[in-house]
């Protein structure tokens, strides 16, 4: 028996293993990476055949092999990574064939552009649907003119799972989320928003309190939200962190340091802690007015890493010192980059496409 048989063996035994543990599991959507991840990835870096291993592990091998196989912005491979336990091969194709037809439409620099921004998706929102995710970050004309197929065929889906079970929380707010954002029918959305309220007021569901933060009564707003941060919802940090001035008054100095260092101990302890996560607590300091300990906080993850500084984080870190009066941050390349991402944003809104 090869050596490598023998370690391919063992690598397939653990996998099943921990195919039973985690789908048992209730663990966080920004787990970091289990054994199952790490066993199929060295499967696929290695090019060992995996056909004769039992159908879930070779789906969940497929799966993996499908997302690295992507030209992806790092943080949105491990979006898709993230979701490879709990969505089917069809669900991550479908969302996979979404980012391919943006490749196909638009020119490398748009793209990669559209894909940064898509990666600033919080993973708890992502795992709801990704191809839903996918389509309610993208401008409305690219939906209108290329992915109107792809959003009818979504709402057929969702409304074919309530004819059979009335009751899905998960169909119910995906759908809201398609009228409501994609759509703007707010007729049907309004509806849609009473019975998710009015049925699951005991609900333990973190999606329950994300939906219903839509309203406009602030005391009720900023309920929701601190119910979803008890529940350490990664959404709510980071609208927390963007909350306007007039919301803040809610929340004291000593609930906000609260959530500061809750949500330090979840960068340290799950996978996505890049820039874009680490711009979130910079954003939560300011809300303290300790600007120093932002600004280092931001100095040092850019300085530590460069590589990951995209068209967007560029975009969002000089926005962030502009409106903070912190113009004397900004050097001659990071306003040369800012320039260029209002240019192709601008060239994506209006762009005009062949039918």
């Amino acid at each position: 028996m090869s050596k490598y048989f023998c370690l391919f063996f063992v690598l397939i035994c653990f996998l099943s293993k921990i195919n039973l543990s985690i789908s048992e599991s209730t663990e966080i959507y920004y787990a970091p990476k289990n054994l199952s991840e790490l066993t199929a990835k060295y499967i696929l870096d290695n090019n060992i055949a995996y056909d004769s291993v039992d159908y879930y592990s070779k789906e969940y091998i497929d799966k993996i092999k499908e997302i690295n196989i992507r030209v992806l912005p790092d943080r949105l491979k491990e979006l898709f990574l993230s979701i490879a336990f709990t969505h089917s091969t069809k669900s991550i194709i479908n969302a996979l064939k979404l980012i391919d037809k943006i490749d196909q439409r638009f020119s490398k620099d748009e793209s990669n552009l559209i894909k940064d921004q898509l990666s600033f998706e919080s993973p708890e929102i992502f795992s709801l649907d990704p191809s839903v995710s996918i389509l309610l970050l993208l401008p409305s004309n690219i939906i209108e003119n290329i992915f109107k197929e792809e959003v009818n065929l979504l709402k057929t889906n969702y409304i074919e799972i309530l004819q059979k079970d009335e009751d899905n929380l998960k169909a119910k707010i995906v759908l809201f989320r398609i009228y409501f954002y994609i759509d703007k029918n707010l007729k049907i959305s309004a509806k849609m928003l009473d019975n998710i309220k009015n049925f699951y007021q005991d609900s333990n569901n973190i999606f329950y309190y994300l939906t219903l933060l839509i309203t406009k009564k602030e005391e009720i707003k900023i309920s929701y939200l601190k119910e979803a941060l008890n529940h350490k919802s990664y959404e709510a940090f980071s609208i927390l962190s963007n909350l306007k001035s007039s919301l803040i008054k809610y929340f004291s100095k000593t609930e906000l340091k609260h959530a500061i260092r809750v949500y330090k101990y979840m960068l340290t302890i799950n996978r996505f802690n890049f820039i874009r996560d680490y711009l979130i607590l910079a954003r939560l300091y300011l809300l303290i007015n300790e600007q120093d300990k932002a600004y280092k906080i931001l100095e040092n993850v850019l300085n530590k890493r460069s590589k990951e500084i995209s068209h967007s984080l560029n975009y969002m870190v000089t926005g962030l010192y502009i409106s903070r009066n912190q113009t004397d941050k900004i050097t001659d390349n990071m306003l040369e980059v800012y320039n260029k991402y209002m240019q192709l944003s601008l060239s994506i809104s209006n762009k005009v496409f062949d039918n």
